[in-house]
């Protein structure tokens, strides 16, 4: 359990496995802006590039678990999941994949869905991380590509988006998230980026009170 203190501002992102380095680091820039202010950066796995850690540990420090894309150097280095106590309030980071024999044909049936021009059927992860992480109160995952922020069972689901895919398999922007943790609340936002033009906008906010 890593304890952190607050009140505290916390950078979030996943999926950043891009390999054109330009987008990289219009993407950083962007980013580095953005969290300018964080006492700390989380990434919810799909790091691919490790050396991205390390641009990020110029901004904040991080905490960063592995994804199911990623090789098995960082696998050795980085816990599969990290748990954090702020305050009153614990937190957890993880990827979110599920073994093999259920990720597999899920994935499957959302690029068919994908195909069809339909949304991803997300249900069952969101489901998968509540039992993971039952006694969090702010679960923070990755691995859909899908932002998705809300209070599902007393506890609040963040993704904060991916910078890879989102927008050629889903139409959706490359996103991040920020989170506030004080004292009685903690509240998180996501927000979309442009790293053509080189700027954020806010696209959602929740905010979570334990009871």
């Amino acid at each position: 359990m890593r304890r952190l203190t607050i009140p505290c501002k916390i950078g979030v992102l996943a999926d950043t496995q891009v390999s054109n380095p330009t987008e990289r680091d219009k993407f950083l820039a962007v980013v580095s802006r953005l969290f300018s202010s964080c006492d700390f950066i989380f990434h919810a796995g799909d790091i691919i590039y490790p050396t991205l850690l390390k641009d990020l540990g110029k901004i904040a420090p991080v905490w960063a678990v592995p994804g199911n894309e990623d090789d098995f150097g960082l696998y050795a280095k980085l816990p599969q999941k990290i748990d954090f106590q702020a305050g009153k309030f614990r937190l957890s980071l993880l990827h979110g994949h599920r073994p093999i024999l259920i990720e597999a044909p899920n994935i499957l049936a959302n690029r068919i869905r994908h195909l069809l021009g339909r949304p991803p059927i997300l249900k069952g992860l969101y489901r998968y991380l509540l039992k993971s992480c039952s006694v969090s109160d702010c679960i923070i995952f990755g691995h859909s590509h899908v932002s998705y922020l809300d209070i599902k069972n007393h506890t609040l689901l963040l993704n904060p988006g991916a910078f890879c895919f989102p927008q050629e398999m889903y139409n959706l922007p490359p996103s991040v998230a920020i989170i506030n943790v004080k004292d009685l609340t903690i509240s998180a936002s996501i927000f979309n980026i442009d790293i053509d033009k080189g700027f954020y906008t806010k696209s959602k906010t929740k905010y979570f009170k334990r009871d």
